[in-house]
């Protein structure tokens, strides 16, 4: 109550009178946030502010980032700042009767979020095996403190890996989508997702030889006849033309020297960086026959005498005698003479 007294000066008459006053408690503004403060996330803030009498009817909001809102309820709601630093948060409430909090200050800091960046390998089959290259950042320069998921998309292995470069094995093409999610010390997540493409068939080698069999000191024509249509352009070529003869040659020719069979083999790179199998193809190399006469036979007159080399070196020989006079047969490995 207030109690006002007025006197009179002159004859000190007095009177006075009571006015009743009614002073309401102060509501007390209270909120929160959620743990995990990363950018560009929404961020949930709750309000617990207490009117103490009467009602809250305003509840005034200043993020520090250059924004304010005004709420007539106290719902949780979500907000989102846009970069990682330091804010200063206010909230003052204001009650139906007129009374306005104190104002409720709180710090929050706001973390970055990982940047996910890799880059994607070049995969030949059937090794199939394919590095993939870390490339990740964030601001605040706290790389060795990621926590990485990698999701290959490998529907016929789905093993994952925590490793910072993981090696994956796959054994079938394309297009296929790797994931990769970063989760930083503050707990803060974000992922990329890229499309692998690169995964190429396992090139064929094929080759003809022209002819298959020669004479020593004949050639043999070697041609890559290699699948450039599923497997890409050949880049280099490896031949093992054998005796310890190489070429790089697409199509090499050479001349053999010694007899016997010989294992030519050939694979070849392409464009992707692919190796080709190794096929392998024989060839063989005939000796020339050698063939030594005795020089000189003797007959008696109307007698007859088979003519028989001295010496013969070869394989499914044929023969010709000339001249053919007196001989019983001209093609006969051992021909009779009646001179």
């Amino acid at each position: 109550f207030y109690l006002l007294t007025i006197t009179n000066l002159t004859n000190s008459c007095k009177d006075s009178a009571f006015q009743p006053l009614t002073v309401w408690p102060s509501p007390v503004a209270k909120w929160g946030v959620q743990a995990v403060l990363c950018e560009k996330n929404d961020l949930k803030f709750t309000d617990s502010s207490v009117a103490n009498f009467s009602n809250i009817v305003a509840r005034n909001w200043i993020f520090g980032d250059g924004n304010i809102l005004t709420n007539t309820t106290g719902g949780a709601f979500n907000k989102k700042y846009l970069n990682a630093q330091t804010y200063t948060v206010s909230l003052q409430v204001v009650t139906d009767s007129g009374c306005n909090s104190m104002v409720n200050q709180q710090i929050i800091k706001v973390n970055p979020l990982p940047i996910p960046a890799f880059s994607l390998p070049s995969i030949c089959l059937p090794d199939g095996r394919g590095v993939f290259t870390n490339q990740s950042s964030i601001s605040d320069n706290s790389e060795p403190l990621f926590s990485y998921s990698w999701n290959f998309g490998d529907p016929n292995d789905p093993s994952s890996s925590t490793l910072r470069e993981p090696t994956h094995k796959y054994t079938a093409l394309g297009p296929i989508n790797v994931q990769l999610k970063i989760t930083t010390k503050d707990a803060c997540v974000d992922s990329l997702t890229k499309s692998l493409t690169t995964i190429y068939p396992w090139p064929k080698a094929s080759f003809s030889a022209t002819p298959l069999e020669v004479c020593v000191g004949d050639s043999i024509q070697f041609r890559d006849l290699g699948d450039l249509i599923n497997s890409g352009a050949t880049v280099s070529w490896n031949w093992d033309l054998s005796g310890g003869t190489n070429s790089i040659l697409q199509n090499p020719k050479k001349v053999f020297a010694d007899s016997g069979t010989f294992a030519i083999k050939y694979f070849f790179y392409n464009v992707n960086g692919c190796v080709s199998d190794t096929v392998s193809k024989n060839v063989t190399v005939h000796p020339y026959p050698k063939l030594t006469l005795v020089s000189k036979i003797n007959i008696l007159e109307w007698g007859s005498q088979k003519i028989v080399p001295k010496y013969v070196y070869g394989t499914n020989l044929t023969y010709l005698w000339t001249p053919p006079t007196y001989l019983n047969n001209d093609t006969d490995s051992v021909p009779v003479t009646t001179p």
